[in-house]
């Protein structure tokens, strides 16, 4: 009786996800909806040992996946690339082919904060920095952390 409830509620889970997933249209949403997907067959399905080691495989490569696989969400705007500003320095080097430094920090969101450490200028939605060949732009903040960053070249 308790594993049918929990069938039905994990297949509305997986539901509302799959709704997320066709509306966001991003590699993050497939990816939830594949772990939600492998939980509910591990948790109502698995009747042996080998099922359950399966299904923590399958859990295995879809983090995998999301950790070594997935890129950070970049979009075009204009002349700029929007990156999460968690993506390293090098990484948003390669992409773009600017020249940010990397000894100012390790990620985006680290460089715009030791740049706004060295100029004493706050950091908020909008405010630009610019550093080497590149103009970094705070896109979004929330809970006091950069999420969003526009690169741009400045030599354009």
């Amino acid at each position: 009786m308790f594993q049918k409830f929990l069938g039905h509620i994990l297949l509305l889970v997986v539901g509302v996800e799959l709704v997320i997933m066709l509306m966001s249209h991003s590699t993050s949403s497939v990816l939830e909806v594949v772990l939600y997907a492998i939980a509910r067959k591990m948790l109502i399905y698995s009747d042996t040992t080998l099922d359950i080691a399966l299904g923590v495989v399958a859990i295995a490569i879809v983090f995998a996946i999301r950790k070594y696989l997935f890129t950070k969400e970049i979009k075009i705007e204009g002349n700029g690339h929007v990156f999460s500003a968690a993506i390293s320095v090098y990484d948003a080097n390669t992409i773009t082919g600017l020249n940010i430094p990397e000894n100012l920090g390790n990620t985006i969101g680290g460089v715009i904060t030791k740049m706004a450490e060295d100029t004493h200028r706050p950091v908020y939605e909008g405010i630009d920095y610019r550093v080497g060949n590149a103009k970094l732009k705070v896109l979004s903040i929330k809970d006091g952390l950069i999420e969003k960053v526009l690169i741009d070249n400045i030599d354009e």
